[in-house]
């Protein structure tokens, strides 16, 4: 199993942390990709240096120059790249983690291609499915319609598959199709191509892969902070952790809390 992190300059305070959980955590065999802009290459590259099976990447490897150039917003070509990178990785399964989440617990390679992992939140979000069903070419949606907590876990083999459907419906690239599509998600484009394959059965629901301590909607966020109880992030039962960086929570103060949790 390879991970992979989409990251920008602003994230390296975040990253770090899950840098420091990796380096603690990570048991599967396979390889860190991490995919970054050209622009912020050197502070990421300083980061990582010396970490054996991390790789530093371009995020044009995995998404190429057009989402750049027909302006398409940085949330969806983060949601690309995690798409993207099914045609680069070798492993059979994928995790896709966003620079915010941190490893909690020993991450081995039993999570693997006859059981790949999706954390679900059972909301209607016909607005996302809609958008990839387009992009696919398909029509029938399913009755329940479901975002995910991060991290995102992949089928390779579903990805590309995806993306090569995408390719045969409109006859272009799926970047220029993606980059069209109004709203979309990645989770959503995988939802449908695992359904049209008929594999849901490799899946497996995992309501606590991640711990989630900021309750979403985030109503009172400095609460939910103070409220934190780090040892049950770590007690076993999560896999991951989330302090979104879109609750404009400090990574100082995440680092904090979470001082000498990844150690050893």
């Amino acid at each position: 199993m390879d991970l992979i992190c989409p990251a920008i300059g602003r994230d390296l305070a975040r990253f770090e942390i899950l840098l420091a959980s990796y380096r603690r955590f990570w048991r599967a065999p396979g390889r860190f990709h991490v995919f970054v802009p050209d622009s912020d290459r050197a502070v990421f590259a300083a980061a990582i240096r010396g970490l054996p099976g991390v790789v530093l990447r371009s995020k044009r490897e995995a998404i190429g120059t057009i989402p750049y150039e027909m302006g398409c917003a940085g949330w969806f070509r983060q949601q690309m790249v995690k798409l993207g990178a099914a045609r680069l990785v070798e492993a059979p399964v994928y995790c896709a983690i966003d620079a915010d989440c941190f490893l909690a617990a020993p991450v081995t390679d039993d999570l693997n291609e006859d059981a790949i992992p999706w954390q679900r939140v059972d909301q209607d979000r016909q607005e996302f499915y809609r958008g990839a069903a387009e992009a696919l070419g398909l029509e029938d949606l399913p009755a329940r319609r479901f975002l995910w907590r991060p991290p995102f876990f992949f089928g390779t083999r579903v990805v590309r598959a995806a993306l090569e459907r995408i390719e045969k419906v409109h006859g272009e690239s799926w970047q220029e199709v993606l980059a069209r599509q109004a709203v979309w998600a990645e989770v959503a484009v995988y939802h449908l191509m695992v359904r049209r394959l008929g594999i849901e059965s490799l899946h497996i629901d995992a309501p606590s892969l991640t711990h989630e301590p900021i309750r979403w909607p985030h109503v009172d966020v400095e609460a939910d902070f103070a409220a934190w109880n780090v040892d049950e992030t770590f007690g076993g039962s999560y896999r991951f952790g989330v302090i979104h960086s879109n609750t404009a929570i400090d990574p100082k103060r995440v680092a904090a809390r979470l001082a000498g949790r990844f150690d050893g």
